[in-house]
């Protein structure tokens, strides 16, 4: 347990519903994998509607990448205060920080999208945040937390700049 994380949730709580939970069980062919990250997507009458990401803890942007497959777009977090972490935020439509930028924690730092190994079982069209979190445990070995303890509730009133 990391003591004295707080994390935002990184999407306005009242557009959008967690759709996979950590350790959810997900069926690719006959093999069960365990989901060891959050998925977010909006409701059914913001699909159309595009939904800004947070970066949730105050943070330096490590990497923007697009690898094509997998995660699509996405970036790559390590949160000021504690360096053991890093969160990756994937399946982005855009992005509005570089690399190597300080965020703060409310701040704007993507658009949700559907890039890279996103579908959708419900019919929508796969857009989605898929957001994991890796402590370091040894060098080069990480092991993927649990954010629900850690998660602030947002809201999403307050002011936010991009």
């Amino acid at each position: 347990m990391i003591t004295n994380l707080k994390i935002y949730k990184p999407v306005n709580a009242s557009q959008n519903v967690i759709t996979s939970r950590f350790n959810a069980i997900r069926w690719y062919g006959r093999l069960p994998v365990r989901h060891r990250a959050y998925d977010f997507a909006p409701h059914y009458p913001y699909r159309k509607t595009p939904q800004d990401i947070i970066a949730g803890i105050r943070s330096r942007v490590v990497l923007v990448y697009n690898d094509g497959t997998g995660f699509g777009l996405y970036l790559k977090l390590k949160p000021i205060d504690f360096p053991c972490l890093i969160i990756y935020k994937a399946h982005l439509k855009t992005t509005y920080v570089k690399q190597g930028e300080i965020v703060d924690a409310k701040q704007k730092i993507a658009l949700m999208g559907n890039t890279g190994n996103s579908w959708s079982m419900s019919g929508g069209d796969g857009t989605h945040l898929h957001e994991e979190c890796r402590q370091l445990i040894s060098r080069g070995n990480f092991k993927k937390i649990d954010l629900a303890n850690y998660y602030k509730f947002l809201d999403w009133n307050e002011t936010f700049r991009i």
